[in-house]
C-alpha cells in the first residue's frame, strides 16, 4: 500500500529523480538556471536528445567525468581522488619527458594561472586538485583513454585547441555500440578560476547513447577522431596556426 503521507504519484516521481539527477548535486534541476542549449544540433540528428547540465564549478567538471566513467563500467566505483591521481601521474610523466606543449594547451583552454605555476616549478600535485583545476578537453581525452570511454565532445562554437565544433576519442578496442557525449559551452568565458559549462547528452534518461540510433549524426561528429596524445598535440598545433591565420585576415 502506498505511503499515505506522500501522494503515490509524487512518490513515484521522486523515485525517478533519485535514479537520474538528484544523485549528484552538481546536476542542475531548475530549468531557469540552465544555460546550455542544443541549438542547431537539433537539425543535425539530435532533436530527441536532452542535456543533463552540470553546475559551472571547478569541482563539478570532475563529477561529470566520474559519472560517465562509473556509468560505462558498472563494476568500477572511481572516486575523485583516483581521477586526480591519474591526471597528476600522467602529466608529471609527460612534463618530465620534456613534453611541455601540454602547458600551452592548458593555457589555451583557459587555465593560464595553472599552466604558468607548473612552468615556474610549483609541484603538480598542488595544482591539479578538484578545487584549483577544472577539466577541459585535453583532460577528458586523457581520462577517456585511460578508462576506455567512447567519448565525444560537442559544442555550438569551436572548441579551443581543436578548430572544430566536435572532437571524438574513440579507439577500435572501445565497445562501439554506445558512446557518451559531453555537450560544452561558454569556452570564451573560461578563465583560471572559471570553468566552461558542461553537460551530458542524454536520450530517454540514459547517458549512454546508442550509436545505431544516431545514424549519420554519429559519422559526422566522429570525423575528427583522436586516439593518441601525439595526435591530440598535433591537432592543437594545427588549430593554433589556423587561429593565427583567421586573426591576420580580420
Amino acid at each position: 500500500e502506498p505511503n499515505k503521507t506522500v501522494p503515490y504519484d509524487n512518490q513515484f516521481g521522486i523515485d525517478i529523480l533519485m535514479k537520474t539527477d538528484t544523485v549528484n548535486p552538481c546536476v542542475i534541476l531548475e530549468p531557469s538556471l540552465k544555460k546550455l542549449s542544443i541549438g542547431n544540433w537539433r537539425d543535425n540528428g539530435f532533436n530527441n536528445y536532452q542535456i543533463r547540465e552540470f553546475r559551472s564549478s571547478i569541482n563539478c567538471s570532475w563529477e561529470l567525468i566520474k559519472e560517465i566513467i562509473n556509468n560505462n563500467k558498472i563494476d568500477l566505483n572511481i572516486t575523485l581522488n583516483t581521477l586526480v591521481s591519474d591526471l597528476v601521474e600522467i602529466y608529471r610523466e609527460l612534463l618530465n619527458s620534456g613534453n611541455i606543449y601540454i602547458l600551452d594547451i592548458m593555457r589555451a583552454q583557459g587555465k593560464r594561472d595553472q599552466a604558468d605555476s607548473l612552468k615556474n616549478g610549483t609541484p603538480i600535485e598542488d595544482i591539479i586538485t578538484t578545487t584549483n583545476y577544472y577539466l577541459t578537453v585535453m583532460d577528458f581525452f586523457v581520462l577517456s583513454q585511460k578508462y576506455q570511454i567512447p567519448l565525444i565532445i560537442l559544442c555550438r562554437t569551436k572548441i579551443p585547441t581543436t578548430n572544430s565544433k566536435f572532437i571524438s576519442f574513440i579507439t577500435p578496442s572501445d565497445d562501439t555500440d554506445g558512446c557518451y557525449i559531453i555537450f560544452a559551452g561558454s569556452f570564451a568565458a573560461a578563465k583560471s578560476n572559471t570553468s566552461p559549462i558542461y553537460g551530458i547528452l542524454t536520450r530517454d534518461e540514459s547517458m549512454r547513447l546508442n550509436i545505431s540510433t544516431m545514424n549519420e549524426a554519429y559519422e559526422n561528429i566522429t570525423k575528427l577522431n583522436i586516439t593518441s596524445l601525439t595526435a591530440y598535440i598535433q591537432r592543437a598545433k594545427l588549430a593554433a596556426k589556423l587561429g593565427k591565420r583567421i586573426r591576420k585576415k580580420a
